[in-house]
């Protein structure tokens, strides 16, 4: 299944954007091909991001975890992060949790500072960066529980819930090999969050619109507009993504 000229479609090519994915409702197709088509379709003059997390719920500034940015493997988000990490001709952040692998020719400029990192997703982060570049977030087979600029919004917001108290020194080792510590605070998986709450009003704001890709659905998001409307909505409403206890 060749899905360039459907991705192409999406209006990506030039463009910084961010994927997230479950391969399986796309229909019957590679790992390895979907990453290398969205990287034809985006081209080298935009910037193809894929999420290749390693962050656990165990990851305790007590017990902070090591990452090597050549070897670790991204846990609990799919295949394809797993396999675009390990492709070569790309450029993956240092972050002890929140790592993501660029395709294209500023991927090293754009993701080099993400080990400056404090929390997640900061300044430095690749996912307040997608909003200043204007870039698009696209949720191909999957929903905005997956959406992970939504935890960049908390974190500008300042909510209350989306970091556990304290920090950690975690060992991370960049692609030359050197070890380093990295000061970082990390995501609290305990309160229960209903991203899918703001679906309908991202589609009725024009900030998210639908498509399809393959067999799958996909929701194309304005991160930029994303981001500012739904900061302002969480420091009105900081509880506005919880679920209800």
């Amino acid at each position: 299944m060749n899905l360039v000229k459907e991705i192409q479609h999406l209006g990506v090519e030039g463009r910084v954007v961010l994927v997230h994915t479950g391969l399986r409702s796309v229909g019957d197709v590679d790992a390895k091909n979907y990453v290398n088509d969205w990287r034809d379709a985006v081209t080298d003059d935009g910037l193809l991001l894929i999420p290749t997390f390693t962050g656990k719920p165990t990851d305790l500034p007590e017990r902070p975890p090591t990452f090597d940015v050549s070897t670790s493997k991204p846990v609990n988000i799919g295949i394809v992060p797993v396999i675009a990490s390990q492709m070569e001709g790309g450029f993956r952040s240092v972050h002890a949790t929140h790592s993501v692998k660029g395709f294209g020719n500023s991927a090293a400029d754009f993701l080099n500072d993400h080990f400056d990192s404090y929390t997640p997703c900061d300044e430095h982060s690749p996912f307040r960066k997608l909003a200043e570049h204007e870039g698009l977030i696209a949720l191909v087979g999957c929903t905005h529980t997956s959406n992970t600029t939504i935890h960049a919004a908390e974190e500008q917001a300042n909510v209350p819930y989306h970091l556990i108290p304290g920090e950690g020194t975690s060992i991370v080792v960049d692609r030359d090999g050197n070890r380093l510590e990295q000061r970082t605070r990390f995501h609290s998986w305990a309160t229960e969050r209903d991203f899918m709450r703001i679906d309908k009003d991202l589609g009725a704001l024009g900030i998210q619109t639908y498509h399809s890709l393959g067999d799958a659905i996909v929701r194309l998001i304005d991160a930029k507009l994303m981001m500012d409307w739904l900061v302002q909505r969480l420091r009105a409403y900081p509880y506005l993504l919880c679920k209800p206890k």
